[in-house]
């Protein structure tokens, strides 16, 4: 049985209290039921959400000229493509730390209505930074997360903690870099292992990005002796940005970490270490020197914050190790120019236990045009796992993030694989590896604890296309 409900004065009442002229473009029946009232209303929000990243847009940029009741970004953009929808996409690229051109036609001021190669790397940059497919089109998943990060910056929530990689160009008006800690993303006792997360910073990219981390200095304290630090990471998104082999005089430093802060741009950075003894751990950064980094000028970055910072004290438990050994599997030595879904690399990983696959990076090099290998997928016991990488980067580093829903490793051997497509390189070679222990990691499910990986015989299969 449907109840009669006032459905258009409702719907005009929710578009008038969020400050919205809305011209509604939904087919309603006069007699509704609540279900289908929830529906229309869902989609009313998605439309409310479209038209208030549009507001924010054009209070960033009053004289761009786009008004109406349509939402800026309505359709797909890729290479050829013009519009002003275009032009609105490079002003949110250059507001958002990912410059179009640093000057002439598409640099911030001076953005065009075309989408060409430059339009395309900086959607690529902004696709990495948020764990997209690197495909350079503006599609529906990016046109999405743009959509929620105006919409957030024009309306934030009433209640937060520290951004994780959020975009703050309303509020960043000082060149350099900012850092501060972020106490609630470390857990107050760790169970020993390896890359046990100690402290998180967000470090914030000022008006002269992108802001190049060159090296970084921390001092130690706490019960835990420097010889039972195994070894200390940096880590973006699960990924390793930097490695130091010991810990020295309470002392630990990252030197050589070139890693880029975009401009306007907070990034959420975090100490690991691996570490099975028993006992506390606290690290600080006790003064801007302890920072080094480099501006888009190529010269020295200003340092800010409020010094010192310092993590919590970390208690770490002693548990009993896991371990995953991990060595190269046989693959085929030739692949046809355009196929699709050809195995690149495979690996054996025998697991003592039972664990999780938080992620895996791996690295492509030979003499196979990047460009021309699509489709990158990842399989863990024979099942597609993590998002699919649409384009390898100029760097050959293909970067698994897992840990959303990560693969279960069993204890005994496990398959890993990975597949692409290839398009072009007849005559060329391509070998895929991994090269260091920590581009894996594994976490034992029970303690959270990471598990000790050892690499076996990796030589990578060189793999020709025919």
């Amino acid at each position: 049985m449907k109840k009669g409900f006032p459905f258009a004065l409702m719907m005009s009442l929710i578009a008038g209290i969020w400050g919205i002229n809305l011209i509604l473009p939904l087919q309603v029946d006069a007699q509704l039921s609540f279900s289908e009232i929830q529906n229309q209303i869902q989609q009313l929000m998605a439309r409310v959400a479209g038209l208030r990243a549009q507001i924010a847009l054009q209070s960033q940029n009053p004289s761009t000229g786009i008004g109406g009741t349509e939402p800026v970004f309505t359709r797909d953009l890729s290479a050829g493509i013009r519009g002003t929808d275009v032009a609105a996409l490079q002003r949110f690229l250059n507001s958002h730390g990912f410059p179009v051109a640093s000057s002439g036609p598409g640099a911030r001021g001076n953005e065009t209505t075309y989408f060409g190669s430059l339009t395309r790397g900086a959607v690529t940059r902004f696709q990495i930074s948020r764990g997209l497919p690197a495909s350079g089109q503006f599609n529906a998943a990016t046109r999405q997360t743009v959509i929620g990060i105006l919409a957030n910056e024009t309306n934030p929530p009433a209640e937060t903690t520290i951004p994780r990689d959020t975009t703050s160009s309303n509020s960043i008006t000082e060149s350099g870099l900012s850092l501060r800690s972020i106490t609630n993303a470390i857990n107050d006792t760790v169970s020993g292992g390896s890359r046990l997360p100690v402290f998180a910073m967000a470090i914030v990219g000022g008006t002269d990005g992108p802001i190049e981390l060159k090296s970084m200095t921390f001092e130690k304290t706490g019960t835990l002796p420097d010889t039972a630090i195994r070894r200390s990471y940096l880590l973006y998104r699960g990924q390793v940005i930097a490695e130091s082999p010991s810990v020295a005089n309470g002392m630990l430093r990252f030197a050589d970490i070139n890693f880029a802060i975009p401009a306007y741009q907070t990034l959420e950075i975090t100490l690991a270490v691996d570490a099975n003894s028993p006992g506390t751990i606290s690290f600080s950064l006790n003064r801007a020197g302890d920072i080094a980094a480099l501006n888009a000028g190529k010269n020295a970055a200003a340092i800010r914050g409020s010094f010192p910072i310092k993590s919590k004290t970390i208690t770490i438990s002693a548990v009993t190790p896991s371990t995953l050994s991990v060595a190269g599997s046989p693959l085929a030595n030739t692949i046809n120019a355009s196929s699709s879904g050809s195995i690149i690399g495979s690996w054996r990983a025998n697991a003592n236990k039972n664990l999780s696959l938080k992620s895996i990076t791996l690295r492509l090099s030979g003499t196979a045009n990047r460009n021309d290998i699509h489709n990158v997928k990842l399989l863990v016991n024979f099942s597609s796992t993590g998002s699919i990488i649409a384009t390898v980067a100029g760097d050959g580093i293909m970067h698994f993030d897992l840990a959303n829903q990560p693969p279960a490793l069993f204890s005994g051997e496990n398959s890993i694989r990975v597949l692409a497509d290839i398009t072009g390189n007849a005559g060329n070679y391509m070998e895929v590896n991994i090269e260091k222990s920590s581009d894996i990691y594994a976490v034992d499910p029970g303690t959270n604890a990471g598990a000790s990986v050892v690499l076996g015989s990796l030589a990578p299969a060189r793999i020709t296309i025919r």
